[in-house]
């Protein structure tokens, strides 16, 4: 089900899709209550950085399922708990812990495929 507000297009908007998603989950915990469990499946259609704003700004409606907000090659964790983020322009972003603070941390001028931090020194990332 597509959410109110987002065109039929082509063309996928992420942040029209993030921001009726929250909307959606508001109106309906609003007249569902919290007996209800909800899921959702984003399918991986968001930069990470949109995906953490989505996982956050849902967190009060407690879904009981997120799914597939973020594709798998497009994370890493290291040792301090800092998220590193892949982006489809080559760039890669570090997120403190909690999600905040993005910064440029580097930038491979093609979209990073996998990002994983060496398991022997946990501290080059790949």
């Amino acid at each position: 089900m597509r959410p109110q507000g987002v065109a039929s297009s082509p063309v996928f908007e992420p942040t029209p899709y993030v921001n009726n998603t929250i909307k959606m989950f508001d109106y309906l915990r609003s007249k569902l209550g919290f007996d209800v469990e909800f899921v959702h499946d984003v399918h991986e259609r968001v930069p990470p950085t949109q995906a953490l704003v989505l996982a956050k700004a849902v967190e009060p409606f407690r879904l009981f399922f997120l799914e597939d907000a973020f594709a798998p090659e497009d994370v890493a964790l290291d040792s301090q708990g800092r998220i590193y983020a892949g982006m489809e322009d080559g760039r890669i972003v570090r997120l403190q812990a909690d999600g905040t603070h993005p910064e440029g941390f580097a930038n491979t001028h093609g979209r990073p495929l996998g990002l994983i931090f060496d398991p022997s020194t946990s501290e080059s990332l790949f």
